[in-house]
């Protein structure tokens, strides 16, 4: 597989691939690769890009060195797993958040859903030690 082409991004681009790779744990989404969590990063930043930036395909493509239908295939998929995965859909809101895409009040709202994740599992860890 050969290599992207190096293309010059703009600072939304890059904080835009920052806040993605920041939310999904992975140093370097923009790797060749096709394992399943670069994959899902990639997807994210798709939508990211296409929706808010109004990018095209194409130029999504360029920055990833996939060609527009990838990208589309992506974007489709993405905005899917979006809908029914759990996982995805949280990597996606926080990535969200830490670019400001959905303003102050999505940052709160991850902050709270953190907080209440953290609480859960505390309620649940008492509640198994009082089962014992």
């Amino acid at each position: 597989m050969k290599p992207p082409k190096k293309i010059k991004l703009n600072q939304q681009e890059k904080s835009v691939l920052m806040a993605v790779s920041m939310a999904t744990g992975l140093e370097d989404i923009l790797l060749p690769t096709r394992k399943r969590e670069y994959a899902d990063a990639r997807s994210i930043a798709y939508i990211i890009f296409r929706d808010m930036y109004l990018m095209t395909y194409h130029r999504i493509g360029a920055i990833f060195g996939k060609d527009h239908a990838t990208v589309m295939h992506g974007y489709k998929s993405g905005k899917s797993l979006v809908e029914y995965d759990k996982n995805f859909s949280k990597q996606y809101y926080e990535a969200m958040a830490l670019i400001g895409g959905r303003g102050e009040r999505m940052g709160q709202i991850v902050s709270q859903m953190k907080s209440l994740e953290k609480e859960l599992l505390t309620l649940q860890k008492l509640e198994n030690e009082l089962q014992v």
